[in-house]
């Protein structure tokens, strides 16, 4: 250590803590009202300087004849093995961090999720409602008054209708996934069925070949409909199904990524506190052999303080002075 380094300078003044004499310098000054120096005061701010740092001085640091010493120095002992392990903790973390985020960077991206474009669903639910509007109207309201309504309402009726068939084959999709065949060809069957029951009502309707050709037309319409929603739906499963296990092996990774850096930034404020910790050590090492073997450089870095602080106040009441005269 060379009085030349800012490391010796800045120990010194750790040791006298300069800031406080200046300011008590100034409080000397501005409470005496002094304009110039006057030898008094600064017989008794150099008297005060040296015996502040004098109670600062302390013997060299050394464990092996102080008990408080060697309190400290097992501590730092311990310090240092805690930070060595926590230095070979935070590299694997970082590793870690590194791989999961080089992991998910290169897995593939789902992208959106598949779905039926609205405009077949939308076209699908005015066939169907095509198709079931008449059966409704002329099973059910019929004997309606007002016609415009009847045939609204049975209109209304068969959106209906056709939005619940359209919407359980193609549109649950994200619910029910790729379940198995027997599932998938029982939502098939129940679409079929919905349309033969129509039908059937259709047919005890009507009399005529005409009619019974029309119920027969319209059972092919809504049955070609649910089969061409079930050709769409099997493309989707599978669709689907590939998205959502891309989905979930996104998550996880993303998910692993987020914890692995999470645990590296722990890891990293413990390292960095045991090496504040580790330095406060060295630190306070330093300073003992500052208070200790530079005593004089000690007694004069106070003084010069104490003095600095006393010029300065003594400037502020000669411009105080001077601003008043300019007053008057």
């Amino acid at each position: 250590m060379t009085p030349e380094s800012t490391q010796y300078l800045e120990l010194i003044d750790d040791v006298v803590h300069g800031d406080e004499l200046i300011e008590h310098g100034k409080r000397h000054a501005r409470a005496s009202g002094a304009l110039k120096a006057q030898p008094d005061d600064m017989i008794a701010l150099k008297a005060f300087g040296a015996s502040r740092v004098r109670e600062t001085l302390a013997p060299e640091f050394d464990p092996a004849k102080n008990a408080q010493d060697a309190l400290h120095d097992a501590e730092h002992t311990r310090t240092i093995a805690e930070l060595d392990e926590a230095m070979v903790i935070e590299a694997h973390a970082h590793g870690a961090a590194v791989v999961s985020d080089r992991t998910l960077a290169e897995s593939a991206t789902p992208g959106e999720e598949p779905h039926v474009d609205w405009f077949l669903v939308l076209t699908a639910v005015l066939v169907m409602s095509l198709s079931f509007s008449p059966t409704i109207h002329d099973r059910l309201l019929v004997d309606f008054e007002d016609a415009t309504t009847a045939w609204a309402l049975a209109f209304g009726c068969g959106s209906f209708l056709g939005a619940f068939i359209v919407w359980s084959m193609t549109l649950t999709i994200a619910v029910v996934g790729r379940a198995s065949r027997w599932l998938n060809a029982l939502g098939l069957f129940a679409g079929l069925s919905f349309g033969l029951a129509a039908g059937v009502l259709r047919w005890s309707m009507v009399e005529s070949v005409e009619g019974q050709l029309m119920t027969l037309g319209m059972s092919l319409m809504e049955a070609s409909t649910i089969i061409f929603l079930e050709w769409l739906a099997i493309a989707l499963r599978t669709k689907h199904a590939t998205w959502t296990a891309a989905t979930d092996v996104r998550d996880r990774l993303t998910n692993k990524r987020d914890a692995d850096a999470e645990y590296l930034g722990r890891c990293a404020q413990a390292t960095t506190a045991l090496k504040g910790k580790a330095a406060d050590h060295t630190r306070y090492v330093e300073t003992r052999w500052v208070r200790c073997h530079l005593a004089d450089e000690l007694e004069r870095a106070g003084v010069d303080a104490v003095l600095k602080g006393y010029a300065e106040g003594i400037n502020e009441n000669l411009g105080h002075t001077r601003g008043l005269r300019r007053i008057s």
